[in-house]
């Protein structure tokens, strides 16, 4: 990592910065215009899937079923890429966090893995709902991935102290090899054969718009823990700075 400095170098910075900017745009708008036309695809697959019995032809389906959930996630990852500023409530994170393990706990178990919440009582803090689903969403989908023999996946949500709650995330998968830990909320960085290397990108971004932290710790073989602590209180609104 670098830092750049000075007149000119700042120059070259804001061109950087603006350049993104522009392929977010790009990319956000190019998904949107994806979004519907996969919805429609997969609605037909489905109605088509009904109707088939012959165990090969059912097979095909169910193929093009899971390549087409690949390019909804891949919309929905550059969806999120491309909007840059949180639309921040005062919300109950144990309320948020509560929702998606409902959603995730059949997932995880289809993977033999147990998905289970406990919670501290925690005041109300500042967060966009949805982004904030967004980076839960993606960190136990990751967690649920590194088990594939099964495994435990913990959420904990806890009062730091009068300024920070924390939230971790811990699973008892495989783990991340250490020379390649430090490369792990690079866009497009990934080790998988599935997926756009965006998740936890895009998770480390919603976080510091909420102006909060996260860190990984992970030893191979042992699991892997991700903490993110965020602000209590109202304060200012870090997505519009």
């Amino acid at each position: 990592m670098f830092e750049l400095s000075g007149g000119d170098n700042n120059k070259v910075i804001l061109k950087n910065k603006e350049h993104l900017l522009s392929q977010r745009d790009l990319a956000a708008s190019v998904a949107h215009e994806l979004r519907n036309p996969l919805a429609a695809i997969r609605g037909f697959l489905q109605l088509l899937g009904e109707r088939v019995v012959d165990e090969i032809d059912r097979n095909y389906i169910n193929l093009v079923m899971w390549e087409l959930g690949r390019l909804e996630r891949l919309v929905e990852d550059f969806i999120c890429l491309g909007r840059l500023s949180a639309r921040l409530e005062s919300r109950d994170l144990e309320t948020i966090v509560r929702e998606v393990v409902a959603v995730g706990k059949p997932i995880a178990e289809c993977r033999g893995v147990n998905l289970s919440f406990v919670a501290e009582p925690c005041p109300p803090i500042m967060v966009d709902r949805y982004l904030i689903k967004q980076v839960l969403w993606n960190l136990i989908k990751n967690s649920v991935e590194a088990m594939p023999g099964g495994g435990e996946l913990i959420l904990r949500l806890a009062l730091v102290n009068e300024k920070e709650l924390e939230l971790t995330v811990r699973d008892t998968g495989i783990g991340i090899p250490k020379d390649i830990q430090f490369r792990v909320f690079e866009p497009y960085f990934t080790t998988k054969d599935t997926g756009t290397g965006l998740g936890l990108s895009i998770c480390y971004e919603i976080i510091k718009l909420h102006g909060g932290s996260l860190h990984l710790k992970s030893e191979e073989g042992q699991g892997t823990t991700v903490s993110i602590r965020l602000p209590v209180g109202p304060g200012e609104d870090p997505g519009k700075q």
